[in-house]
This record gives C-alpha cells, sequence and structure tokens, in this order.
C-alpha cells in the first residue's frame, strides 16, 4: 500500500513502496568533504525578470576577481555556487552586501554541505542604513554617534558597524548604520527618538543599494505587479498603499567600496516614477 510524502519542490507525491524502498547512502565522508564549506557561498538571485546567466556569471567574475574567486557556477534556478580561496574572504563578502545584478538582489548565505542549494537561509541581507533628521548634540562626538547607532539601528535590525568618519571635520547630516535586516519584513520606513521635551521626532530612514522593492507591501524581491499580498489594480489605489511616498537611495554601484565616503546619490526613484 502506498503512503503519502510530502517534499519540496514536489508535494503529496503518492509513492509506491518499491520507490519508498530504494534509498541510496553515498560512500562519503560527511565530516570532512572535498572543498571546506567555509570557502563557499550559496546565492540565489532574486530576480524580476528573466536572467542572463552567462553575463551574471562573467559580471560577478570580474567583480569579484580581485577577492581571489576561484569559481562561480549556476547549480539551478537563480541559484549559484561561489567558491573562494579562504573562509575569511567568503565572509567579507558575506557582510559587505547587498549585492546587486541589474537591480535584483543577490541573497547569499554560507554553505552547509547537508542542505540543498535551495534549502539555504536567504532571508537576511547586510545592508547601510542613514538615519536623517537626528538632533546634532547625537552626534557631536564618536562615542555618542556609536551609542546612537547602536540603538536606533537595533531597532531597525542586528547592527554590524556604525559609521563614524567625517568630512573635513565634520559629522554629516545623517547617522550611517551596518544594519542585518530580515527581508521577510516589510523594510522600516522611520525611526522615533524622544527629545528635552514629550514630543517625539521623526527621524526618516534611507537605505544604500537597495534592490528592488515592492511599493504596495514594502518587501523586497519583488515588483508591485507581481506582489503576492497586496492587489493593485490602479493608481488611485497604488497611492493608497502604506509605502507609496516611501523613497529609496540608489547611492552605491556594483562592486564598488560601501565605506567609500562620501557617496552620491546617483538616482533616486519614488513610486510615482514606477509602472505597475
Amino acid at each position: 500500500m502506498a503512503s503519502n510524502v510530502s517534499f519540496s519542490p514536489l508535494t503529496d507525491l503518492d509513492l509506491t513502496v518499491e520507490e519508498q524502498s530504494s534509498i541510496f547512502t553515498p560512500n562519503v565522508d560527511w565530516d570532512t568533504p572535498a572543498i571546506d564549506p567555509a570557502e563557499l557561498l550559496i546565492g540565489k538571485l532574486f530576480a524580476t525578470k528573466e536572467v542572463d546567466n552567462q553575463l551574471f556569471l562573467r559580471t560577478f567574475s570580474n567583480i569579484w576577481k580581485k577577492d581571489n574567486l576561484l569559481s562561480i557556477s549556476h547549480i539551478g534556478e537563480n541559484i549559484y555556487r561561489i567558491h573562494f580561496d579562504n573562509a575569511a574572504k567568503c565572509t567579507e563578502i558575506f557582510n559587505r552586501g547587498p549585492w546587486l545584478f541589474k537591480s535584483d538582489w543577490l541573497a547569499i548565505a554560507h554553505s552547509n554541505p547537508n542542505l540543498d542549494a535551495q534549502d539555504h537561509d536567504f532571508s537576511t541581507m547586510n545592508v547601510w542604513v542613514r538615519i536623517h533628521d537626528l538632533p546634532t548634540i547625537l552626534m557631536d562626538s564618536e562615542s555618542m554617534a556609536i551609542q546612537t547607532g547602536s540603538s536606533l539601528g537595533s531597532l531597525i535590525g542586528n547592527v554590524t558597524k556604525t559609521d563614524t568618519m567625517r568630512i573635513d571635520g565634520n559629522m554629516t547630516t545623517y547617522l550611517r548604520v551596518g544594519c542585518c535586516i530580515n527581508v521577510n519584513s516589510p523594510v522600516r520606513r522611520c525611526v522615533f527618538i524622544g527629545g528635552s521635551s514629550s514630543a517625539k521626532k521623526c527621524c526618516m530612514l534611507q537605505y544604500e543599494r537597495l534592490p528592488t522593492l515592492c511599493h504596495a507591501c514594502g518587501l523586497i524581491g519583488h515588483l508591485v505587479s507581481s506582489c503576492p499580498i497586496v492587489e493593485i489594480t490602479s493608481r488611485c489605489n497604488l497611492n493608497q498603499s502604506p509605502y507609496c511616498n516611501f523613497v529609496s537611495g540608489v547611492i552605491s554601484t556594483m562592486g564598488q567600496d560601501d565605506t567609500r565616503w562620501p557617496m552620491r546619490p546617483q538616482a533616486w526613484h519614488k513610486v510615482g516614477s514606477l509602472s505597475y
């Protein structure tokens, strides 16, 4: 008698006894793989359009050549295996994101040899966030900037660093914080701080090199036209969505060092200029 088995990507297969009894046990040493997993990254491109894989491979091969890339290969639908010559470089590349290909986000995970490539965790993104409209007293000194960045950044995600570099001896008009954000939650647009009075102050957020963002639901990785959460039937409907007026900055180009200072906005995009 057959029994039902559910697994990805196929679900609710009605397997026969023969199919279930045919089990292959690989003769491999699971504890000592041929390639050190610490030298491998698994990438998943959240593509909003058809991907030219040859162009993708050439692009990132050129970008990461100086980072001692050994190989990059296409191993599944929008899934890539990335091999560097040492574990430290893998960690550096992981932390230097987000990586973009034609505005689409290349999510990166540390390789786990016991998992299928599709089963890796691609739910987090490292990104620089600019916190605007802060009282200057919160950025007067390096120690105060770090304290402010740590406190406010924790409302956005897990804080990885706070940029305290100054231009001509002065802090800029915003505080720049590195955060690891959860892409399964809508992008946060602002944080509130308390002041000398009882009134709260709203500080707007701006994300550097933010990938494709849905202005209907606020999630990264798809456009308004393909949003699985909010149905947009007209521009009037779109203008009533919570993220319709959220502006995100595309600050740096792919392959540049995130820590380069200052960084000029190359383009601004607002929902009013998007098609749906």
